[in-house]
């Protein structure tokens, strides 16, 4: 199980926004529910989002990953790779 928060301007606002995941899958499904507002027509799929490691965060004592889109940017950061 990952946590998953939206990148938000500080880390308390990104922390409030925290939900878990289990897998790639599941994380899309939570950014065409809660994030985008895409159409239906406009879903988000698997290969859209992309997943790299940024490293550990002293503050929070996780690993980070950084989720984001070719052409969007940073949508938020995830505990650990999701497959």
């Amino acid at each position: 199980m990952a946590k998953f928060r939206y990148h938000r301007g500080g880390l308390a606002e990104s922390l409030a926004t925290q939900v878990t995941v289990n897998n790639k899958v599941e994380l899309i499904e939570e950014l065409n529910a809660n994030h985008f507002n895409w159409t239906s027509d406009e879903k988000v799929g698997l290969d859209d989002i992309k997943i790299k490691p940024y490293g550990y965060d002293e503050r929070i004592q996780e690993n980070t990953h950084i989720v984001y889109k070719e052409g969007y940017g940073v949508i938020g950061v995830v505990s650990e790779m999701l497959k």
